[in-house]
């Protein structure tokens, strides 16, 4: 019976394709990216002190995070976490004591 045979699936024309939703940019959120290149013990907490990392983040890892700024950071290997604030990239190493750094973001004056 011809009748149950289910209905061709059309291919979705590329030029014609809907265009992606950039979430990021419909958000008031701030946005922080971690990049690590060694393990490193992380904390983050946001303005609305909601815990937004408190792990051992590892080598070869990223994590993309949003919240409210400015963020409490604490990085426990600091030399092996490169950080992004709102796309911007944030050198933290004046901020270092003995490989650990604690710094706030958006930097206190």
């Amino acid at each position: 019976d011809v009748d149950n045979e289910p209905e061709p699936i059309e291919a979705i024309d590329p030029d014609n394709a809907p265009e992606p939703i950039d979430v990021l940019s419909n958000t008031t959120a701030d946005t922080i990216l971690l990049t690590l290149t060694r393990d490193s013990w992380v904390e983050i907490v946001d303005a609305d002190n909601n815990r937004l990392f408190h792990d051992l983040a590892l080598a070869d890892e990223q994590h993309l995070l949003s919240g409210t700024a400015p963020f409490k950071i604490l990085f426990g290997f600091s030399s092996g976490v490169s950080i992004e604030f709102n796309g911007e990239v944030f050198d933290h190493s004046s901020y270092a004591n003995n490989g650990i750094a604690r710094f706030s973001l958006p930097p206190e004056e």
